[in-house]
């Protein structure tokens, strides 16, 4: 395809998805998901443009939003407030470039605006841990990081499902299902955490300790 011709359907199809993004609800964000992964064209100059290639990282990102969040009560999503492609730009800059700055361990204060900015937007764990995987070389490890930094702010269930959607990429990492663990503790949901545990391969004292712990909280429950 000559470049003119490759620009053309590029300012065209770019046009016709901000005037969808304009207004969205479910059914819209539904249609336009289905519209784009079937479309020829999209699925092309994706490759070759970052808004369109962030727009489709965002669509799987609300599918498994939806699967998950919806039955726990979360009705927000990653689309939320967006009306324009270059919407999608910033919010999955924002969440990228946090994520960055924890990798490069910059100054906690900019790390924690950048976990502010994210929890302005209303991003979920589940979006964070999406691109932290995509963007990220030192998952696990940013991920208990920005975990803790969520939880610093009262953000406990975006934690949570942050480490939930790392783990389920690199399962059986110990930094992970110990921070989740200890979520879980905080919730004082015994049953997550010992499971959690009960994961690690190899145990050192002091989570063979935790584990046993748990094991008597939840043998005096059984009996109460």
């Amino acid at each position: 395809m000559r470049i003119e011709q490759r620009y053309n359907e590029l300012l065209k199809l770019r046009i016709e998805i901000n005037e969808k993004l304009k207004i969205l609800n479910f059914e819209k964000i539904k249609e336009l998901i289905l519209e784009l992964k079937k479309s020829v064209v999209f699925q092309k100059l994706k490759k070759e443009d970052n808004q369109l290639s962030m727009l489709d990282c965002f669509f799987d990102i609300w599918i498994e939003e939806k699967k998950e969040l919806e039955s726990v009560g979360i009705h927000e999503d990653i689309f939320w407030g967006i009306h324009s492609l270059e919407e999608v730009e910033q919010r999955y800059l924002a969440i990228k470039f946090c994520i960055l700055r924890i990798e490069n361990k910059v100054p906690l204060q900019l790390c924690e605006e950048s976990v502010k900015e994210l929890v302005g937007y209303r991003v979920s764990g589940i979006a964070i841990g999406k691109i932290l995987i995509i963007e990220s070389c030192k998952r696990a490890e940013n991920a208990v990081v920005l975990a803790h930094l969520l939880k610093m702010r009262g953000e406990m269930i975006r934690a949570i499902y942050l480490l939930q959607k790392v783990n389920k990429e690199y399962p059986n990492n110990t930094d992970i299902l110990t921070s989740l663990a200890e979520c879980w503790i905080e919730g004082q949901q015994w049953r997550q955490a010992y499971e959690c545990l009960k994961q690690i391969e190899k145990p050192d004292e002091g989570i063979r300790g935790l584990i046993q712990e748990l094991e008597k909280v939840m043998l005096n429950e059984a009996a109460e």
